[in-house]
């Protein structure tokens, strides 16, 4: 304790002989004694005024005096070993704190270097001499322009005149380029560095490749705007709701959409929870709370619709969609959106009600729907549908397996193809006919109509039928009809010409003959007359027989020109082509084959009949100057042409009897059909019709 007190002190310690110790030192004096020690001397070895150690000697064989003199010289020594000690410990620091400072340098990422006044580097860490490429003893003692690019080097400099035209540091951020031509980006922070008498020495820097944080940054910037773009632009708004453990609910965070969503301004929600509380409509009000309670107690997510009323009195239906996370402390906060659902509201409500209308329309309907999916499996029937097949109600006909069992074996694989047609989209008729398989088993003739469409959410397809039976039942009825109509018509054709002929014969051989005696009696009553007694009556009388005579053979080749029955269709037709030029003065040609082909005379009174027709039309209606007709064989098949260059018409409205007139040709057509002849007419400019009929009297048979 001696020897401390003395130490703290900073007082020597003298002993010459053991009995120097004082009293107190009596531990000190045994322990010196044990040791053998006859005298010592030690003094303090001070620092800036604190002691940092003693320097002392001792003796063992005998004592020594130890005067003031030696004393003062031990102090000096003493001091002297504490100057070096000091000043190794010194060095040992230095060293050991730039051997640290080394070591942080080149372990830091970020580019160190101290630049003297005249633009060399003093000091670079690894990190820059890995940019620049460079060894460490290379890039001390270099300048920038030696190390760099030119630009990178005027950025440089102009980064250091700014330092030092501030006297403090300065942050920058560069876009440069690198010796092998890649862009980068560098945060750059530049000082001024004194030394310790406060004079400019030099200009320090670190910079940092913030290439990744920058691209980073623009990406966030992005996804910030993108954010914020699809938050003004969505149909509601984004939010944060809290509700914290002791009740309070609060909106910390509602995007500005909201105002332009509901007219509520956002700031005033995040202030006060109760603006927008308070703007739910009543009757949702309570149901919205205890759907937050609901999801705060389980986690799950919520997902409802409310109503909220704006100020100014319109209500909006708002969707409200958030995922709940609990804290610690039991507050609970939903992340979350609230989208304006007022049109698919409105829109939902106008579906229910057009689908109810729809439905009332389709079971009412008198027309038969039914929606199948694409297995042909039913799925909805109205009652005109069920009705048509005889099942009682619609439910029954649901219950079917297929809706392919409604209809023959023969025709279901039909009915399968005209549905995978429509699903490939290709195209086939909208329509088909088809016999149904009634209940009771007999066929109902109907026409269906088949469509894609979407059935809750599927494709399916809808058949809507009409029943056609009573129409085919009327069609085969007025076929009928129409065959006995021709076939009539043409009996009344032949009954005609034969009345015609019967007539032709009774005048020519009645009214014709006496008009002949009568000339001839005529003739010889003259003769017995003296020459003075004939006058010019007699000669008048003559001639009027004569008249008599050739109007009445003329109005028998009218009626039924013997021609045709005594020389044939051919002969008949150069006939009448030689009347028809002659009574109207239309140049008129006829060329035939010449072919010998077996008589038909019905087939062949009727044709006459027909070309006469046609040659009255030509007379009527074309203002033609030339007629041609043409007769010739074309295998078992008389055809006859005749064209005329005169005025043109519709063909297919007359021969159709739809247009205006044109009932001589619809007649000569229907006479035709019956004999199992066709009738082609090309009009435009003049007119060309081809009647073309077979030669035999069994195809007209077969034909009748």
């Amino acid at each position: 304790p001696w020897y401390w007190s003395n130490l703290i002190s900073g007082s020597p310690t003298v002993i010459s002989s053991p009995d120097d110790f004082p009293p107190e030192a009596s531990a000190e004096r045994s322990f010196e004694l044990a040791r053998g020690v006859q005298s010592l001397v030690s003094v303090s070895m001070d620092l800036g005024g604190a002691t940092i150690g003693r320097l002392g000697f001792e003796t063992i064989n005998r004592r020594r005096l130890w005067n003031d003199t030696i004393v003062s010289q031990l102090k000096i020594v003493g001091q002297v070993i504490t100057n070096a000690v000091v000043r190794k410990h010194a060095d040992t620091a230095l060293r050991e704190s730039e051997e640290r400072l080394r070591t942080f340098m080149d372990n830091t990422p970020a580019l160190m270097t101290l630049k003297s006044l005249d633009d060399r580097y003093l000091i670079v860490n690894r990190a820059f001499r890995e940019f620049v490429e460079n060894s460490e003893i290379q890039a001390v003692g270099s300048t920038p322009s030696q190390l760099m690019t030119a630009e990178h080097a005027r950025a440089i400099s102009e980064h250091d005149r700014m330092v030092l035209d501030a006297n403090q540091a300065v942050t920058l951020d560069r876009d440069l380029v690198h010796l092998d031509g890649s862009r980068f980006c560098r945060r750059v922070t530049k000082f001024p560095v004194y030394d310790a008498n406060d004079n400019l020495i030099g200009i320090g820097s670190y910079s940092m490749d913030i290439s990744a944080w920058k691209q980073a940054g623009e990406a966030l910037n992005e996804r910030e705007s993108l954010i914020n773009a699809i938050s003004e632009n969505l149909p509601g708004a984004l939010f944060r709701r809290v509700l914290r453990a002791d009740g309070g609910l609060e909106f910390p965070f509602v995007s500005d959409s909201l105002h332009r969503v509901l007219g509520i301004e956002p700031d005033s929600v995040v202030n006060d929870a109760r603006v927008l509380v308070d703007a739910f409509h009543p009757e949702d009000r309570v149901r919205w709370m205890q759907a937050l309670e609901v999801s705060a107690a389980t986690l799950q997510q919520v997902n409802m619709d409310i109503r909220v009323v704006d100020p100014h009195g319109g209500t909006r239906w708002m969707r409200s969609l958030a995922r709940p996370q609990k804290l610690e402390s039991g507050t609970v906060i939903w992340d979350g959106l609230a989208l304006d659902v007022t049109d698919e509201k409105n829109a939902g409500e106008a579906l229910r009600e057009s689908e109810e209308r729809f439905r009332n329309l389709v079971e009412d309907s008198l027309q038969g729907i039914c929606i199948v999916d694409t297995e042909f499996s039913p799925l909805f029937v109205n009652h005109a549908y069920a009705n048509m097949f005889g099942y009682g109600n619609s439910e029954d006909m649901q219950q079917l397996e297929s809706h392919l069992n409604l209809f023959p074996i023969e025709d279901r694989g039909r009915i399968i193809s005209h549905g995978e047609a429509r699903l490939r989209g290709d195209p086939v008729p909208l329509s088909y006919e088809i016999n149904g398989i009634r209940k009771d088993g007999n066929l109902v003739h109907m026409v269906n109509t088949l469509r894609l469409i979407a059935w809750k959410g599927r494709p399916a397809f809808q058949i809507t039928a009409t029943d056609i039976s009573e129409r085919i039942r009327t069609e085969a009825r007025l076929h009928d009809y129409q065959q006995q109509l021709r076939r009539l018509a043409s009996e009344i054709s032949l009954a005609e010409e034969k009345e015609r002929r019967r007539i032709a014969s009774q005048l020519h051989d009645g009214a014709i003959q006496n008009l002949a005696l009568a000339k001839i009696k005529l003739g010889e009553f003259e003769k017995g007359l003296e020459p003075e007694h004939r006058n010019a009556n007699l000669d008048e009388i003559r001639e009027l027989l004569e008249f008599s005579i050739h109007d009445a053979r003329s109005l028998v080749f009218e009626l039924s020109p013997p021609v045709l029955y005594e020389l044939g269709l051919e002969a008949a037709i150069e006939w009448l082509g030689e009347q028809f030029q002659t009574r109207y003065g239309i140049f008129c040609k006829v060329t035939a084959d010449h072919v010998e082909t077996p008589r038909n005379v019905n087939m062949e009174v009727i044709l006459f009949q027909v070309l006469r027709e046609l040659l009255v039309n030509v007379v009527k209606h074309a203002n033609s100057t030339r007629v041609e007709i043409a007769l010739r064989r074309l295998g078992d098949r008389l055809s006859m042409q005749v064209s005329d260059d005169g005025d043109g018409f519709d063909a297919a409205a007359v021969v159709t009897g739809s247009g205006s007139g044109g009932f001589g040709l619809f007649n000569i057509r229907e006479r035709l059909r019956l004999l199992g002849a066709t009738l082609e007419i090309d009009s435009g400019k003049g007119t060309c019709v081809t009647v073309t009929a077979p030669l035999t009297a069994d195809s007209i048979k077969e034909q009748s």
